[in-house]
This record gives structure tokens, sequence and C-alpha cells, in this order.
């Protein structure tokens, strides 16, 4: 019997489903096992963090490994190409909270100055 992919994919299933989730942040300084990370991500329910992480390991993003122990441990790790990634995100996240000042000042500017033209579009 043939299963859906997930729903994340259903609809564009050549292109990878690149996120910057809360699971592959929490993973990116080493390998960190699923209850650490169960722990460490507020507000994720186990069956939402399971989907994810499955969905980063598909997408090349996450590496998980199972230790032969009882009970199994599992561990979770970034790949190069997720690390890439995480540096670049972890940039612009930089840039953003360095320029959120002068964002907000530019907005307030535009939208005193086009305050009528903005009324008399009707908000368009």
């Amino acid at each position: 019997m043939r299963t859906r992919p997930p729903s994340s994919t259903r609809y564009a299933p050549n292109r990878p489903t690149v996120r910057a989730d809360r699971p592959s942040v929490a993973a990116a300084h080493g390998p960190i096992r699923f209850t650490e990370l169960e722990r460490g991500i507020e507000g994720i329910s186990r069956r939402m963090l399971t989907l994810t992480l499955r969905n980063l390991e598909r997408d090349g993003l996450v590496t998980r490994t199972v230790h032969p122990t009882v009970p199994p441990r599992v561990e979770y790790e970034l790949t190069p190409a997720a690390r890439e990634l995480h540096e670049t995100l972890q940039r612009l996240t930089d840039w953003a909270e360095r320029n959120r000042t002068y964002v907000a000042e530019a907005r307030a500017a535009y939208d005193e100055l086009h305050a009528p033209d903005l009324a008399d579009a009707g908000g368009v």
C-alpha cells in the first residue's frame, strides 16, 4: 500500500521544505536527544516534533542516529548543509535585530508622508 507524502510536500514534491524550525535551531550545536529537544522547545507536541524531525531528515538537513541501548537512544544532528543554512539565517536575524529601529522609523515616515494618498486610494 502506498502512503501519501507529508502535507508539506504534497503540492510541491520536488521542492525541499526548508524552514527555520525550532528543532533544527535547537540541534545547531551538536547531537541532541529527542527528549532534550522535546523539553527544550516550549509548546510543541511530541507528534509535531516527530513530524518536523522526519521532514528535516527527509530534506537532508538532520541526521538521525539510533544507538543500540535499552531503551534505544536517538540523537539528531544538523548536516553540513543545515549548518550553512543556520549561519545564513542567523546573519539575517542579526541584520533584522540591528535594523529594527531603522525600519520602524522608515515605515512611520512613509506612512506620515503617504497617509492622504492611502486614504484617497481606499487603502491600496
